[in-house]
């Protein structure tokens, strides 16, 4: 039986975080999976997205403002970012996430600030008609979501 993913990494989504490093003179690697070494900061954030049930007798879609994401940064001027996957509420199977433009722009910015660049602060977006479930959000159980005990 396959072993389902709670979370997930993006590599091929880098050269789009690169492009909008570009501006700045930035030039950042996205660190392969399973290299040694500690991080240096990190930072738990969130992105927006749609989520494809994982389960093909269901085979619901839904929308997320609140898609947990954890970003590291390391020596070299590499990074990792780590999409948490959320479950179904109809059937509690874990979806599988469709990422838009704010996956790159969160690590971009994120990128941008650790290297000591002023990043103007975003207006918040319209708040999500419907509250955060933690007990469908694979962020929320692994401690990396900032929607934990009401924050973000």
């Amino acid at each position: 039986m396959t072993k389902v993913r709670t979370s997930s990494t993006h590599p091929n989504l880098h050269p789009k975080v690169q492009s909008l490093l570009d501006d700045e003179g930035l030039d950042f690697h996205f660190r392969p999976v399973g290299e040694k070494g500690h991080f240096i900061k990190e930072k738990d954030s969130y992105i927006m997205g749609r989520f494809k049930c994982g389960n093909w007798k269901c085979s619901r879609f839904w929308s997320s403002k609140c898609i947990a994401i954890n970003i590291r940064l390391y020596r070299n001027n590499k990074y990792t970012a780590v999409v948490y996957h959320q479950h179904c509420e109809n059937c509690n199977t874990l979806g599988r996430p469709q990422l838009g433009k704010s996956y790159e722009e969160r690590i971009s910015k994120w990128l941008k600030i650790w290297s000591g660049i002023d990043v103007p602060t975003e207006p918040r977006g319209s708040k999500s008609k419907r509250p955060h479930r933690s007990s469908l959000c694979e962020g929320c159980k692994a401690n990396h979501c900032p929607w934990m005990a009401g924050g973000a």
